[in-house]
């Protein structure tokens, strides 16, 4: 099975996050206003991350997908299909296990060709993708420049 568009399934988890902080706030707002004030602010605080989140990904849709050389650097946090953390307490992932993953999300690091440090990306790609990256360190990655999401990662086929 080949994925296509996987930087959609961050966007639509988005999606879903913002609606039900919106469905809460609602909710908050029409028990009592003034019993619940602090936590409508911290509520209303998510929607308003989530909303910037969704308009910096579409403001990425017109202006276009951003091409570079990077090299995979480490990972922060990947989640199997089934929501478990990947990673072990070190940071880096048992590699034999990515292949058999149909697919993964998370959060990873890519430091650029130039001496750039490295900058933090979110994905959904399948295990076998993940394991090559890492093992071949160096491809050029397409992603939306604000929201920092992964469009498509692309392999040199240099033998």
């Amino acid at each position: 099975m080949k994925f296509t568009n996987t930087y959609r399934y961050v966007v639509l988890k988005q999606v879903m996050f913002l609606i039900l902080f919106l469905i809460i706030l609602v909710c908050m707002i029409k028990i009592d206003l003034e019993y619940l004030k602090k936590e409508v602010l911290i509520v209303f605080a998510f929607v308003i991350y989530f909303a910037i989140k969704i308009g910096l990904f579409f403001i990425d849709r017109l202006c276009g997908v951003q091409k570079e050389k990077m090299q995979y650097h480490s990972m922060k946090a990947v989640y199997d299909e089934r929501g478990r953390k990947v990673n072990s307490v070190i940071g880096e992932p048992v590699f034999y296990q990515f292949p058999n993953m149909i697919w993964l999300s998370g959060t990873i690091l890519l430091k650029p060709k130039s001496s750039e440090k490295p900058k933090t990306f979110r994905l959904v790609t399948t295990g076998e993708e993940l394991s090559h990256y890492m093992e071949k360190k160096v491809a050029t990655v397409y992603y939306f420049k604000r929201s920092r999401i992964i469009e498509k990662i692309v392999f040199d086929e240099r033998k």
